[in-house]
């Protein structure tokens, strides 16, 4: 009799323990197949590199308007490198050679103004 024709009340008093090792072997499988095959493809990264700015200057805690700057900075390169090299090259997650420069001003003109650069290398998923 094989594992798989056996009803779910004979399993817990007669199931061989092979069964259960077995069908736990084949679940863990099962999940890392999908994990390798995501990781396989090498990024294509044949372009130059992306620089874009973003800025916060409103009113608040510094930790905030760095935070707003940062993510506006990769949403601009993002946006940069979607219109400079097309979709495939637009996801910074992708991109090689990553770095976000955030600079505090405090002249009072410019309200406390932080300023980020975000700078990569955008990369394409691997074929």
């Amino acid at each position: 009799m094989s594992c798989s024709m056996i009803s779910r009340s004979m399993m817990s008093r007669f199931m061989p323990r092979h069964c259960s090792i077995f069908s736990f072997a084949f679940v863990l499988t099962l999940i890392a197949l999908p994990m390798s095959a995501a990781a396989a493809p090498n990024p294509v990264c044949d372009k130059p590199d992306v620089r874009a700015e973003g800025r916060r200057s409103n009113p608040g805690p510094a930790f905030f308007k760095e935070r707003m700057a940062r993510r506006n900075a990769m949403r601009k390169w993002q946006q940069l490198a979607r219109e400079l090299h097309g979709m495939p090259y637009a996801t910074w997650r992708f991109a090689s050679e990553r770095n976000v420069a955030c600079e505090h001003y405090k002249e009072p003109a410019l309200n406390g103004r932080v300023s980020c650069v975000a700078s990569a290398r955008p990369c394409a998923r691997g074929k």
